[in-house]
């Protein structure tokens, strides 16, 4: 009989510690070697501090851009939302060409055979333990259920990536180093007496663990070199405490992963590494999906290397509940020590404007603490509650339609478009928190739900020039008027997102190059009703285009913006080739080329230097046909 979760007693904190993590002495006496455990790449050590424990440190000159580690994860597997468009191997999206579908289970897809066998080893396992699961489970509503098939109830990724972790595990053997590194990752089942709800989230996960392997007690586990309660603890304590987010080419969360060398990197909330998935097309399906760690900042000898556990756009309170909540730790990163008693120096995740215009910035008010003044001009914001008023409607806002974005997107572009000028009327600076969550979430829908009049089959457009000539219906025109309104609207969206994250994370940051790469495509977009057409405009693509950096972008156009016509793709071709710049540091150069993002933005240069090229050759054609005057009287 399966392992009623009700029934069963509580996990708690009085489980005797796992050997491999209790006191200092076993944690040093394994650092004292740590190569019989961890192949590193050349040029980086583990070392041990009394402040952060282990960590991977530095040992040559390494310049922004460049790859410090790549590794195909140790198990990983495919969120419920994705198992359906996703391969379960390499976890490349379909395109063009459908998946292969497990006969069996039904719910596993692969790309080909090649995948498939590839898989097949972890699958043979998993397959029937899914149709079990299946087969057991209650049927649930489709309106509730987050399932690829209506009514199926399937097992959550982290039920999924523990079982595949423990199928490998028996296979290897508990003395294998395989299973010596993943027992080296750091548990923290000591912390749960001081947090209920973790406690009960692991009950449930090592209880939904104990019925998706078909085991009918705790004792059975034993094969898979589980031998107590406390090592079944650990097992789930390891796996929330290391897991890592696998992520689309664009940083979107497809699935989870474990992977015991990355593990070891410490965090820091202003780090000088990224962990990304860059997906480069040309690289093979077997080292699919690759997990690279990358620096984003120039790194010198004996310097520790740190990535970001969390989403560093957040404000100070945010990152640290999210950290204690999730990793047990409080950060005293640089960022984190700056507060608003430390000096004059404003997070500008945390800053408004001086009231009086004089150029300074002030902290956020709070609830706690709501005098706050100008840094420059040391003018006191007076009005504070109106600004506590809009980042309280503000924060409200953005969890309402973060929680509706893909059932009712309508209503999520409603509340963001709405709120948003409510902020920006409060003084919050576009890095601000909420401001900038919902400026990239309004971003967001407004391109997901861009569907331009050019892909329809309904009207007929060959180019802006035959728009003009023919007599379009009012009802044709609308719909072209309103199709360009909501793409200018997607740029100035695009636009106030990158400013905002400019003023917050370093050149060539991922989130920071795939915004940029956003704006850049959004600006060479045919236009529906182009205005450089109906406002009688001359086209004139000017001189060859030049870099410019994205902050400049809004300032560098006079009004309106965007612009139209030729000096719109010239603007396009700026912010592409800034975006490509800035990917092939936050995604690595050479082959990876800036990432899968990194090549399309390559591709798309191409096409707009022809497209230029195309505008000058008209210009220069029709100056030649200009009537010639004599000189003389």
């Amino acid at each position: 009989m399966l392992v009623d979760p009700t029934d069963a007693p509580e996990i708690t904190s009085e489980i005797p510690e796992s050997p491999i993590f209790s006191g200092q002495s076993s944690s040093y006496e394994y650092l004292k070697d740590p190569e019989q455990r961890f192949s590193l790449p050349p040029g980086l050590e583990v070392r041990l501090t009394r402040t952060q424990g282990r960590g991977i440190w530095n040992q040559s000159q390494r310049r922004k851009g460049e790859i410090l580690l790549g590794e195909v994860p140790t198990v990983a597997t495919l969120s419920t939302r994705y198992l359906a468009t996703h391969c379960s191997a390499c976890f490349f999206e379909s395109g063009d060409k459908p998946l292969k579908r497990c006969p069996a289970c039904q719910l596993i897809h692969y790309c080909d055979p090649e995948c498939q066998a590839r898989d097949w080893p972890l699958h043979k396992r998993e397959c029937p333990a899914l149709q079990k699961w299946l087969a057991a489970a209650p049927q649930a509503s489709p309106a509730l259920s987050d399932n690829s098939a209506p009514g199926m109830l399937i097992p959550s990724d982290a039920i999924r990536v523990l079982g595949r972790l423990l199928w490998r595990r028996q296979k290897k053997g508990r003395d294998s180093i395989w299973v010596k590194e993943t027992d080296a990752m750091q548990s923290h089942r000591a912390s749960l007496s001081s947090n209920e709800q973790t406690s009960q989230l692991y009950t449930h996960m090592a209880h939904a663990l104990v019925r998706y392997l078909g085991l009918e007690s705790l004792n059975e586990l034993a094969v898979y070199g589980i031998d107590s309660i406390a090592a079944l603890v650990d097992l789930v304590s390891r796996f929330t405490t290391n897991a890592f987010a696998v992520t689309s080419p664009t940083l979107t969360p497809i699935g989870v992963c474990v992977s015991p060398k990355v593990a070891l990197f410490n965090h820091s909330c202003e780090p000088n590494a990224v962990l990304v998935f860059p997906g480069v097309p040309q690289s093979p399906k077997k080292d699919q999906p690759k997990l690279v760690v990358i620096t984003i900042k120039n790194i010198p000898p004996d310097e520790e290397i740190s990535i970001s556990y969390i989403d560093t756009t957040l404000p100070r309170y945010q990152r640290q509940e999210a950290l204690k909540q999730t990793y047990y730790f409080t950060c005293n990163c640089p960022l984190c020590s700056t507060t608003r008693e430390g000096g004059t120096d404003v997070d500008l995740r945390e800053g408004i404007y001086c009231s009086r215009k004089c150029g300074g910035v002030c902290w956020l008010p709070t609830e706690e603490d709501c005098f706050t003044r100008c840094t420059k001009c040391k003018a006191v914001v007076r009005d504070t509650d109106a600004v506590l008023d809009a980042v309280r409607i503000g924060q409200e806002a953005l969890e309402k339609a973060t929680r509706v974005q893909f059932s009712d997107p309508q209503k999520a572009i409603q509340l963001t478009q709405n709120l948003i000028p409510i902020l920006t009327s409060a003084g919050l600076l576009l890095s601000s928190h909420p401001l900038l969550a919902l400026s990239r979430l309004h971003t967001t829908l407004l391109i997901t739900n861009f569907r331009s009049p050019f892909d329809s089959d309904s009207i007929e457009l060959n180019s802006p020039q035959i728009q003009e000539q023919r007599q379009l219906s009012p009802e044709t025109k609308s719909s072209l008027d309103e199709a360009q309104e909501s793409l200018d609207e997607a740029i100035r969206s695009a636009t106030r997102t990158c400013n905002g994250l400019n003023q917050i994370l370093p050149y060539g940051h991922p989130i920071r190059g795939l915004a940029v790469a956003e704006l850049g495509k959004l600006l060479s977009v045919d236009e529906p009703a182009p205005k450089h057409l109906i406002d009688g405009a001359v086209p004139s693509p000017s001189s060859p285009p030049t870099t410019a950096t994205t902050s400049q972008l809004a300032s560098a156009i006079p009004a309106p913006y965007p612009p139209s016509g030729p000096q719109r793709l010239k603007l396009a071709y700026e912010t592409l080739v800034r975006a490509k710049e800035e990917l092939m540091v936050g995604f690595g150069g050479g082959k990876n080329e800036g990432g899968q993002v990194g090549l399309e933005a390559r591709k798309l240069l191409v096409d707009i230097e022809k497209e230029l090229g195309v505008w000058r050759e008209g210009i220069r054609s029709a100056i030649a046909d200009l009537p010639k005057t004599t000189g003389g009287r």
